[in-house]
């Protein structure tokens, strides 16, 4: 299906402005794995099973994240943080196997700051971007950016459930 609307955004998360009649396909959600030619992503082959990072300001969300991902079994939730700040350190401090990650962030920074600096990590974790702003835009700088994945809040956030089960398959 495709969509016509004409938009004026101005991003606070990415700098990003567009003033135009824009098409918007159903675009996949999958991006391929930075830096693996074949498209894959390896998860860390420790035993006690995939670790996961949530970041996001809303406490709703937050907490149906947790309601989700914590009834997957071979998933446990590493921590989580409402601020890019925080985020940061943490991340980079507890190293987990997949970040679920907003765009736009309260209390300075936004996530495509905390996206740059976390696939900088060795290794990099996979990152799942949560949106409420699913612009095509926004889609592009998540990608380019090194997202693994991109998912809008509204209509797509049970997909990330899908996607755990594809992981943990993918890793046995």
């Amino acid at each position: 299906p495709v969509l016509l609307a004409w938009f004026y955004v101005h991003c606070a998360a990415c700098s990003i402005k567009t003033n135009s009649f824009c098409t918007t396909i159903t675009q996949p959600n999958v991006f391929p794995a930075a830096g693996k030619s074949d498209g894959t992503r390896a998860i860390s082959e420790r035993n006690e099973g995939m670790k996961v990072f949530l970041v996001d300001d809303s406490v709703i969300v937050l907490e149906k994240l947790t309601a989700m991902i914590s009834g997957i079994d071979g998933v446990e939730i590493a921590g989580q943080a409402k601020n890019a700040h925080d985020a940061i350190q943490s991340i980079v401090k507890l190293k987990p196997d997949v970040v679920i990650l907003d765009i736009r962030l309260n209390g300075g920074g936004n996530g495509m700051d905390v996206l740059k600096r976390i696939k900088k990590e060795i290794p990099p974790p996979i990152v799942m971007m949560l949106t409420n702003y699913p612009y095509p835009q926004y889609r592009e700088k998540c990608q380019a950016l090194g997202s693994d994945y991109f998912f809008d809040k509204v209509t797509e956030i049970e997909k990330i459930y899908d996607t755990f089960q594809q992981l943990l398959t993918d890793k046995s």
